[in-house]
């Protein structure tokens, strides 16, 4: 998270070289980002029902914020 947040994409070129597709976050939120790290990358967007988006957060966040919960949605905005 802290290489993201400081703009450092050193580790996150080396480590995305080594794959052919990412899902999830924060990708969604550098894919500005990678498409200049990487011209030629194509992107797919998404959608799901509101309902089950927060379903999925909640599980996957817990009752506790998280680093990433925290800078996808700000300190003291946790979703839960």
């Amino acid at each position: 998270m802290n290489d993201i947040s400081n703009a450092d994409w050193t580790r996150i070129r080396r480590n995305v070289s080594e794959w052919d597709g990412f899902e999830d976050n924060p990708i969604p939120l550098i894919f500005r980002e990678r498409d200049q790290l990487f011209p030629y990358s194509t992107f797919m967007l998404t959608y799901r029902e509101t309902e089950k988006w927060y379903e999925s957060v909640s599980y996957h966040f817990g009752d506790l914020p998280s680093p990433m919960q925290t800078w996808l949605f700000g300190k003291g905005k946790a979703i839960l």
